[in-house]
């Protein structure tokens, strides 16, 4: 991952936890309906090998040019993360593999990565509008047990 990557997604996930975390923050819903909606993220399992891949599926309907994502595998209990190599606005499921290589606990994250031309309910049915550290959409920071290979 290249140093402007990783400020990227560092500055999408402190500013997802610091919007998480203001009480002040309101969301407004309009009346108009979300076009485009992301389902639920899936991940291929909860349990891996040191080594193993962990697919993550993001699973949505409507506009395949809406909802832009990207999928943040997050290391517990320190500051390193992996974050898929693109920002996905592609056809639904969209697809990201990791490798996972060191034992511990990940959790993985679905950002959103731009608002601008989406709708209030939009911006909820995407997951841009974080409550309690979540964006509502099922899935979202699963966790995932890497064990040593054995």
């Amino acid at each position: 991952m290249n140093t402007l990557h990783a400020v990227a997604a560092t500055a999408l996930l402190l500013g997802c936890q610091a919007y998480a975390a203001s009480p002040s923050v309101q969301t407004h819903q309009t009346a108009s309906a979300a076009h485009t909606k992301i389902t639920s993220m899936l991940v291929s399992g909860p349990t891996l090998k040191a080594g193993d891949t962990l697919t993550v599926r993001v699973i949505g309907t409507g506009s395949e040019s809406q909802c832009p994502t990207t999928v943040l595998i997050a290391y517990k209990g320190n500051n390193n993360y992996k974050v898929s190599d693109k920002t996905s606005t592609g056809t639904w499921p969209r697809v990201s593999t990791f490798v996972l290589t060191e034992p511990g606990q990940y959790l993985v994250r679905s950002l959103a990565t731009e608002s601008a031309n989406l709708s209030e309910a939009e911006k909820t049915a995407c997951g841009f509008h974080y409550s309690y550290g979540t964006s509502g959409i099922p899935g979202d920071n699963a966790v995932i047990e890497v064990s040593v290979p054995g």
